[in-house]
């Protein structure tokens, strides 16, 4: 009975063992499938997909750089100050102020019910001289802009060299 007990004790060590070599490898496993810097160095997919994605970023960056410099000044300017809204805007209010004229009209035609001769167009020269201030607010604006950014590409190496400005001075 004692060869029977020894022989299942020294089993039971070699399961022991062998499970115990089994969770290591598994918890090794585990351990570098999370393990970020193991994964870079190892898997060759998610090496490629992290440069594919690199390169798309890089490549949309120097798109958007080329679109932008393919512009002329009067078109970033444009852009900047936003002078499709503003004309859209001006479009809309020379229609109201032509259906306001409108109805103005039929209201005084139903009111007096006579032959009066009609008086001078009055919103044609209201409307003139609103979009003549919107022109030229817009541009007073261009203008100032334009000028603030011809002064600062007269002197780009002032701003971030302030040596620079003392030395020239001497």
């Amino acid at each position: 009975m004692g060869q029977k007990s020894t022989e299942a004790k020294r089993e039971i060590d070699e399961t022991r063992a062998h499970l115990t070599e089994t969770l290591d490898a598994i918890q090794l496993k585990a351990r570098r499938s999370v393990d970020l810097r193991y994964q870079l160095a190892h898997n060759r997919a998610l090496q490629v997909s992290i440069g594919l994605a690199i390169f798309a970023l890089a490549g949309g960056g120097v798109l958007i750089a080329w679109r932008q410099s393919k512009r002329t000044p009067a078109q970033r300017l444009a852009r900047r100050l936003k002078l499709g809204e503003l004309r859209e805007r001006l479009t809309d209010f020379g229609e109201d102020a032509q259906a306001w004229a409108v109805a103005q009209k039929r209201i005084l035609q139903d009111d007096n019910k006579t032959t009066i001769a009609p008086g001078p167009h009055k919103e044609s020269a209201l409307r003139r001289i609103g979009v003549g201030a919107a022109e030229a607010a817009m541009a007073t604006l261009a203008a100032g802009l334009a000028k603030r950014l011809m002064d600062r590409s007269k002197t780009p190496h002032d701003d971030a060299h302030p040596t620079a400005v003392m030395s020239r001075h001497r």
